[in-house]
């Protein structure tokens, strides 16, 4: 039986050589935390936001514009990580429904982060 209180996840991986990963869809979902691998570069995340899905068939992700996410006094949000580690909740990301997670520093293999939701 799985405890009622465990949470979803969602796999996205960040590509070797690149810095973002795939868009990530939060419908419906409340944002708990990523798990950020013990092999990961970097040492922040920061974040894309989009709205826009293309006339494609259910169940494709979406296209569009990606805009960087910015707080209420106009910075970039910035979520400070360390390899191995849970980073927990970050406000901010919950009126979104698609996000990109992209990393300070290029990924020399493919990385998966685990976003942890409810």
């Amino acid at each position: 039986m799985t405890d009622i209180y465990e949470p979803s996840k969602i796999d996205v991986t960040i590509g070797s050589a690149a810095g973002t990963s795939g868009v990530v869809d939060l419908s419906g979902k409340s944002l708990l935390a990523f798990i950020v691998p013990a092999t990961f570069a970097g040492t922040t995340f920061t974040y894309l936001a989009g709205t826009l899905k293309d006339n494609q068939g259910a169940g494709t992700l979406p296209i569009g514009n990606y805009y960087p996410v910015y707080d209420p006094s106009g910075n970039q949000l910035t979520t400070t990580i360390g390899t191995g580690r849970v980073i927990t909740d970050v406000p901010e990301l919950a009126p979104l429904r698609y996000i990109q997670i992209v990393s300070s520093a290029t990924q020399t293999a493919n990385r998966t982060v685990t976003v942890l939701y409810k």
